[in-house]
């Protein structure tokens, strides 16, 4: 499947839940299991709240949330492309909030006062979308993580 802002939510979720796997061999192999988490990873607050509420796995390993955190990223962008491409008025969701960026909110013309709320709007409900379906991914990390060690010869140390 090709990302695009054609799709639904659901729609770029699956294709996450497709991707983390795939990514995992690749990703798995190539990375050291005490690698610490890059900046990036350790900061983002909707992955910290995925790794501390999952119970599949006891550790996770940083290339593990690395892909999880990059292809949720990918998603988030379209989902929000989603908004700003959305016709508003005379032009769109982006035109109205770029044109009319560096002003204070109470001097906006009612059709840009909009198009930021909507924006607003749309980013808190995409995330709290995602959030819970992150939360619920079940066995998924533990069968992902499984996946990235095959690709280097740790589910065989651990069977031995």
């Amino acid at each position: 499947m090709h990302l695009s802002t054609d799709l639904t939510w659901q729609q770029l979720f699956d294709w996450l839940l497709q991707q983390w796997p795939e990514r995992a061999r690749i990703a798995g192999a190539d990375e050291d299991e005490d690698e610490l988490f890059c900046p990036e990873c350790a900061d983002d607050a909707l992955l910290a709240l995925v790794i501390e509420n999952d119970r599949s796995i006891e550790e996770w390993s940083h290339w593990l949330a690395h892909e999880l955190r990059s292809l949720t990223m990918q998603i988030s962008f379209h989902a929000w492309k989603q908004i700003d491409e959305r016709p508003h008025g005379d032009l769109n969701v982006s035109d109205y909030v770029l044109a009319y960026d560096s002003l204070p909110r109470e001097n906006l013309p009612p059709a840009a006062l909009e198009a930021r709320d909507l924006q607003g709007f749309h980013d808190s409900i995409f995330t709290l979308w995602l959030q819970g379906r992150l939360l619920n991914l079940g066995q998924l990390p533990a069968a992902v993580l499984a996946i990235g060690r095959s690709g280097h010869g740790e589910d065989s140390r651990r069977d031995g």
